[in-house]
């Protein structure tokens, strides 16, 4: 062969040999493939998670048969009672009581309107030795109320309109020309008042208001009475005015000694109040 054929084959041949190099490496460095498994679950192939089926109720328990070792229940014997039946022929029979007194003493039963007898003691009220040893009670109208005829006939009338020298006979009465009359519109203290009249100790309201009434009728020369408006003539009270024109009725409640009537027609709160304020008589202590 010529020589400048095998110059001319020499680089041909080089150019051959590096592309079969390249080949070679190219495919020493490609990784092997991976082998699939054969198969996969239903449960790896997809994605979503299957639902849960809904659980069943238990079934139901049958009842436990009765135990043949259940003790039995006590049983106790209860005795018959008699009973007295009465036949509707046969009446009943009524026993016989025998009533007696507080000493034990058998009481005889009273027949028609007979008295009890001497040693019958009730066991509610007095006996009857105390109701007939005990005298009447005496009557004693109400507030208001009318007296019996008898005692009205011996009571005089007091008359609508009197005048005269007058004395004290109580806290808020008086004695005016043999006629006994009562303040209108007032009413006396009560027993439980205290009354003090300046520095003095405290005593009782009924001896300072009738002490007080008698001092003021004692320098009036002349004390005049008039029947209210509007009451009956048999009501003994009266208004009175002493012999400067002062009415009795009115200076006792401002001066704390008496405490003006509520029922009275035309009363006296306005001067009681005035003495409730200034603590006089018995609002001092009230």
């Amino acid at each position: 062969m010529p020589k400048w054929t095998l110059l001319a084959l020499g680089p041909v041949l080089a150019a051959g040999i590096v592309a079969i190099g390249a080949m070679a490496l190219r495919t020493a460095e490609q990784p092997a493939p991976v082998p699939l498994p054969a198969a996969l679950p239903e449960a790896a192939a997809t994605s979503q998670p299957a639902e849960e089926p809904a659980a069943s109720p238990p079934p139901p328990v049958p009842p436990a048969p009765p135990s043949d070792n259940l003790s039995e229940l006590p049983v106790q014997e209860v005795e018959s009672r008699t009973v007295h039946t009465v036949p509707e022929t046969e009446p009943g029979v009524i026993p016989h009581v025998t009533l007696q007194d507080r000493q034990g003493h058998p009481l005889a039963r009273p027949s028609g309107s007979a008295p009890p007898p001497p040693s019958y003691v009730p066991s509610i009220g007095p006996s009857l030795n105390e109701t007939a040893s005990a005298p009447p009670a005496p009557y004693r109208p109400g507030r208001g109320g009318a007296a019996q005829p008898a005692q009205q006939a011996a009571l005089p009338v007091v008359p609508s309109s009197l005048s005269g020298a007058a004395r004290a006979t109580g806290t808020v009465s008086l004695a005016i020309e043999g006629h006994t009359v009562r303040l209108y519109g007032v009413l006396p203290p009560a027993s439980t008042d205290r009354c003090a009249l300046g520095t003095g100790a405290p005593q009782t309201c009924a001896e300072v208001t009738q002490a007080m009434l008698a001092e003021r009728l004692a320098h009036s020369a002349s004390i005049t009475c008039q029947l209210p408006p509007g009451l009956a003539a048999s009501d003994p009270a009266r208004v009175c005015l002493d012999a400067t024109g002062v009415d009795i009725a009115g200076y006792l409640v401002g001066e704390g000694l008496a405490v003006a009537d509520r029922h009275a027609s035309g009363g006296y709160a306005g001067a009681e109040s005035a003495a409730r304020s200034y603590g006089k008589g018995l609002w001092r202590f009230r």
